[in-house]
């Protein structure tokens, strides 16, 4: 039933795929004269299920000729993968739109397409799940919602068919293959009242199973799905960030660390990025990533020397390897925050181990004129005030302190641990 149905309309939807155009994005390998050249050749194919053999076969060796010179041209294999479409080369079309998810990754046009060539080798399942994947990124996609108004309309869900369609033509009039949907509605006989039939479950693919279950918290579950996903697109960054806290979720330290050194290859020099990274690195512990969390951070400095979080991030890094220069970077993080909290916290803690608890208590208070009730700066105080022997301002500052209703259960046994010096 379903094979008939998707034979009749291929004409059609060939017809839609002249509308699914590509990725607003820059090709950056094209030079004028190819874009030229592509428009030249858009413009004279028309409507692309009329050309003829003739037209089909110049327009195919223009753009093998094209692509021999730029492999990489975003234009050139997005329009060959819409003309094998539309003349029935869906595995051509599919190796088009491998190379470039390659080189772009994934959007909603490549979505579209890619369902649309499934479909056409009647891989209905998987279809349907790229043309759902395809209308969560981009609601107004017409070819996915037709398509997912035919599967509904080939097992006798016509009202919700008919809806779909509907759907389609409000988004754009004159759509074909919304057209020959109502018309096959009309003219299908009445159906007897039976029980709906389900619509085949969508097939999940491995990029989606493994994010839904890294959000989900199933670290375990989610490595190795992301792990194959990788491997179609080794530079997805949403991959890349998963997998390395689902390895650090489930203490794969070594794995993880290797994950995230992929990751600052794709930081380049952004400052932001390289620091994002850093702290996930310090997040490990592993000399090595405390050693990369280092570099990282000095990366970023030196990118931008103005940013609080990566001089923040070189102090951490630098105390965690017990460096006497963590000081001087936590002062300018403390000076480029205005006396952040966390940059007071780390700072003084940094300070407090060294046995420089005068300094420890100057950062803190300085922390604490900007956010006077931060718990962990005025715990951190407490102890420095004791150890530094002012005993009385100290237990002030815990009396105060326990007089608080909600604490966490550390500081509580911080608490508990220094009254017996008050006395």
């Amino acid at each position: 039933m379903v094979r008939s149905g998707a034979t009749a309309c291929l004409f059609v939807v060939s017809a839609c795929l002249t509308g699914c155009s590509p990725p607003v994005q820059p090709d950056p390998l094209a030079p004028d004269r190819v874009a030229r050249e592509l428009v030249d050749l858009e413009r004279g194919l028309g409507s692309l299920p009329a050309a003829s053999e003739e037209q089909r076969s110049a327009a195919l060796a223009r753009l093998d000729a094209i692509l021999a010179k730029e492999a990489q041209s975003l234009r050139a294999r997005h329009l060959r993968a819409r003309l094998r479409l539309a003349w029935g080369d869906p595995a051509g079309a599919l190796a088009d739109l491998d190379a470039l998810e390659q080189s772009y990754g994934r959007d909603a046009s490549t979505l579209e397409l890619r369902g649309e060539a499934l479909w056409q080798e009647r891989r209905y399942g998987e279809a349907l799940g790229l043309f759902q994947t395809c209308l969560s990124v981009e609601p107004s996609r017409t070819l996915a919602i037709c398509r997912i108004g035919d599967a509904l309309r080939l097992r006798d869900r016509k009202d919700e068919a008919r809806r779909a369609y509907e759907r389609v033509l409000e988004l754009e009039p004159e759509h074909p293959g919304a057209k020959a949907g109502l018309a096959a509605l009309a003219a299908a006989p009445q159906p007897q009242v039976q029980p709906k039939k389900p619509l085949p479950k969508p097939k999940e693919e491995p990029r989606q199973r493994g994010l839904r279950l890294a959000r989900a918290g199933k670290h375990q579950a989610a490595i190795a799905p992301l792990v194959e996903a990788l491997r179609a697109t080794p530079r997805d960054q949403a991959l890349l960030w998963a997998l390395a806290r689902c390895l650090r979720r489930t203490k794969r330290w070594e794995r993880a660390e290797r994950v995230l050194s992929a990751l600052a290859v794709e930081a380049r020099q952004d400052p932001q990025l390289l620091t994002r990274v850093g702290r996930a690195l310090l997040a490990l512990p592993r000399r090595s990533a405390r050693e990369r969390a280092e570099r990282l951070a000095e990366r970023a400095v030196a990118a931008d020397a103005e940013l609080a979080a990566a001089q923040h991030l070189l102090g951490r890094a630098r105390a965690r390897l017990d460096k006497p220069t963590a000081a001087e970077a936590f002062q300018q993080a403390l000076t480029l925050s205005q006396s952040d909290p966390q940059v007071a916290c780390d700072y003084g803690l940094h300070l407090a181990r060294r046995g420089a608890f005068g300094a420890a208590i100057r950062v803190y208070r300085a922390g604490l004129q900007r956010e006077p009730q931060h718990v962990a700066l005025r715990t951190n105080l407490m102890v420095a005030l004791f150890e530094d022997g002012q005993i009385q301002a100290g237990d002030e500052l815990r009396l105060a302190l326990a007089a608080e209703a909600k604490l966490p259960a550390s500081v509580r046994r911080l608490l508990e641990r220094y009254a017996p010096r008050a006395q």
